[in-house]
């Protein structure tokens, strides 16, 4: 009976704790992390401030849960291709595809990135951040992992590190996905090109400078 009992009481508190998370998201979206207050997120997620304060000490906190709820979603899309006779530039192609279809499907994720980005940037948090992102992909981002099989393999170029490309391909699509969704409601007008067009455009120029020239 005690077992049973402690199970159920942890799911009660997953099921709270996500309810929570699911109403800082709205407010975070809509009013900007800012612009919140954990009143706020106690209010919209139906609960007291006392109970909010169970599973979260402040608003920062809150926005990491957000934030990691999404880096969740987003990173099942990136596990590793079905087929493994993939050589290093496909796994490369399929890791960036996957970031496009993230970008697609997912805006309210590069909304909140963006205003993550400022939260984050403020703390100084990148001991937190990589240990969370370790433990998020299991080891080593896959993104790293593709390119240094391309480079053994000879698909993509052998001059290039595989980290800092990491960072770099991590850093430009993730940027451009962020400047793509603020943009939306102005860009096809002052640009005369689609989000679609553009990402899909740099998709295109970025992986023809990674591969291995014939």
């Amino acid at each position: 009976m005690a077992v049973t009992s402690r199970r159920v009481y942890q799911v009660h508190r997953d099921r709270q704790r996500e309810s929570i998370v699911d109403a800082a998201e709205r407010l975070f979206l809509q009013y900007g992390i800012e612009s919140v207050s954990m009143a706020d997120i106690a209010t919209a997620a139906e609960v007291t401030r006392a109970t909010l304060y169970k599973y979260f000490p402040n608003k920062e906190e809150v926005a990491w849960g957000v934030f990691e709820r999404y880096c969740e979603l987003g990173v099942e899309s990136e596990r590793p291709p079905p087929n493994p006779a993939l050589n290093g530039y496909q796994r490369v192609e399929y890791v960036v595809r996957s970031w496009q279809h993230n970008f697609v499907r997912y805006p309210d994720m590069m909304l909140y990135f963006a205003q993550f980005d400022v939260l984050y940037a403020k703390q100084g948090a990148a001991e937190r951040m990589n240990a969370f992102k370790w433990s998020l992909h299991h080891g080593e981002e896959p993104i790293v992992t593709a390119i240094r099989k391309g480079i053994r393999d000879g698909s993509l170029r052998a001059d290039l590190n595989p980290e800092l490309t990491g960072v770099m391909l991590h850093s430009v699509f993730m940027g451009l996905g962020r400047r793509l969704v603020v943009a939306q409601p102005t860009f096809q007008a002052e640009f005369g090109q689609t989000l679609t067009q553009v990402y899909e455009a740099t998709i295109q120029v970025v992986l023809q400078g990674l591969r291995a020239q014939a």
